[in-house]
């Protein structure tokens, strides 16, 4: 699976933002995560499913790319994933609000 949300912050804002969404997974579900400069490795489980992604910080927006959970639960997974990173781009959000 591949998708991308877009952004209007620096890159570094948007690198906190981010961070602060791969820590939100870790905590709540277990998930690894390693960075290097912008770019995050996840390994673990959500919503119950294998989750292996790879996360890239841009200047206009996050790149996915990760394992496709199959045809049932596949627009469940991309609905989850697009909608957390739509929450933690969103502008109004500011970013100390934001869970981490």
């Amino acid at each position: 699976m591949e998708f991308g949300q877009q952004h209007r912050f620096s890159k570094e804002e948007a690198r906190a933002r981010i961070k602060k969404l791969t820590g939100h997974w870790s905590k709540e579900h277990g998930v690894s995560v390693a960075w290097t400069d912008e770019e995050a490795e996840l390994s673990g489980k959500i919503l119950g499913c294998k989750f292996e992604a790879h996360l890239v910080v841009t200047d206009s927006d996050v790149k996915a790319t990760g394992t496709d959970p199959g045809f049932l639960l596949r627009g469940t997974v991309t609905k989850y994933l697009k909608g957390k990173l739509a929450h933690y781009l969103d502008p109004s959000a500011p970013l100390d609000a934001l869970e981490g």
